[in-house]
């Protein structure tokens, strides 16, 4: 966040700024007023000025229809109290008395303007933005129509609007059928934004998404994506299952086998091949895998071995293995896996690297393990003396650090039988 130490402090100094204004506007205030004491007339006017900006100051802090972004912190107060500052510090000046009431005058008076010609201009904009939110939750379309006006022109605006609402429950589905016919344009028109698009994918891909707007893109607004839309979609979607692998982590699959249930064509898009369920059998990615398989049926006995362990298919592989130890030897993918570091991916590696709890354990109750084959031994270079040296490790133990099923707890319950069973030198 901050480049320098010097940047850490300007931030310290700003922080403390803006909370220690309001005390020093004050201060200042007051110690004028008690300088000032025996001109009359000026302390009248002083505690005018101050009433007159507490009053401009409420109001934009009680704005009605206020979002809860807006003014309603210290520091909106703060930066009221920051422009008027000026003409309170006057008050420490000693100049003669008419300079004294003229200069005070006018820097609230310069103050005043520039406090205001900023304030009121984004008081309109946020009052506006307020309207347009209360009638998209109230789902009042002539509303919509009146304060929305000529922004459905602006797909940018509509955008940021929709994005805002796309995680809420309270917005109706006609709101959002209004924003998205701003956004998309009517049902005859042809060419749709390129933000409709990027809206469309992102809230299937949003995990919070309202429901009466996924119904929406479900059904009436699907057909509004033309052939270049729809391959697109499917391909980002593809791409955003093949980087997930978390198999507990599965509704935007849902949700995506749901819009092709609906709409059957979209399989016409959906590009996979061997390749693609071998990256994801490298990286454990069951979750891709059980996406892809209806449209990929590999024959590969060893990939769909290697989708049982994914799947927890412990059973099956139990009975296998009993049936013939050699079992676990059997090779599941080539040496040119970077996710790897042993050139010899077996089925027992696989188990290591990704298979449950159940099934490790099971394997080292019967010691069918065989840990000291998986020692190697690894070079380094000794910062001391920048000479190559090695050290004993166990390709074993490196697949329980990274396998994601199994607890930090249990890791070290099963590397501590790994290391006994290891001919490196303890740790």
């Amino acid at each position: 966040m901050f480049s320098s130490s010097s940047d850490f402090y300007i931030f310290l100094a700003i922080i403390a700024i803006i909370y220690t204004t309001p005390f020093i506007y004050t201060l200042i205030t007051i110690y004028g007023i008690f300088k000032k004491r025996e001109q009359i007339i000026f302390i009248k006017i002083i505690l005018s000025v101050n009433v007159l900006i507490i009053v401009n100051i409420l109001y934009y802090f009680f704005s009605p229809n206020s979002l809860p972004y807006s003014s309603h912190t210290i520091f909106f107060i703060t930066m009221g109290l920051i422009t008027f500052l000026p003409a309170s510090l006057s008050l420490l000046i000693n100049l003669p008395k008419k300079v004294d009431i003229y200069t005070y005058i006018i820097l609230f008076s310069l103050s005043l303007c520039v406090y205001n010609s900023y304030c009121f201009s984004e008081k309109l904009k946020q009052d506006h933005r307020a309207m347009v939110f209360s009638a998209l939750e109230q789902g009042n379309i002539q509303k919509l129509q009146q304060v929305f006006n000529d922004e459905c022109s602006n797909n940018s605006i509509t955008f940021d609007y929709l994005n805002e609402m796309a995680e809420v429950e309270t917005y109706p589905a006609k709101s959002f059928a209004f924003m998205l016919d701003c956004m998309a344009g009517s049902t005859e028109t042809k060419h749709v934004p390129f933000q409709f698009i990027i809206f469309y994918k992102n809230a299937l891909l949003r995990e919070n998404t309202n429901t009466a707007l996924l119904n929406l893109l479900y059904a009436d607004y699907y057909h509004k994506l033309n052939e270049s839309d729809k391959n697109n979609l499917v391909e980002e979607i593809t791409s955003e299952i093949n980087n997930r692998y978390s198999a507990k982590n599965t509704w935007f699959v849902e949700r995506f086998n749901f819009l092709i249930k609906k709409h059957p064509e979209l399989t016409n898009y959906i590009k996979i091949d061997e390749q693609d369920i071998i990256n994801a059998i490298d990286y454990g990615n069951i979750t891709f895998i059980n996406y892809a398989f209806p449209y990929h049926s590999t024959k590969n006995e060893n990939l769909l071995l290697a989708t049982s362990v994914l799947s927890h298919a412990d059973e099956k592989i139990m009975k296998k293995i009993e049936e013939n130890k050699n079992f676990l030897n059997i090779e599941l993918l080539s040496s040119d896996h970077h996710v790897w570091r042993n050139s010899k991916i077996d089925l027992l590696s696989y188990i290591f690297r990704y298979g449950s709890e159940n099934l490790i354990i099971w394997l080292l109750a019967r010691g069918m393990d065989d840990t000291a084959t998986f020692d190697y031994q690894e070079s380094y270079v000794n910062s001391t003396n920048d000479q190559k040296e090695y050290s004993c490790r166990n390709y074993l133990m490196d697949h329980i650090r990274d396998n994601p099923e199994i607890s930090h707890e249990n890791k070290w319950s099963i590397r501590t039988v790994l290391e006994l069973r290891s001919n490196c030198p303890s740790r």
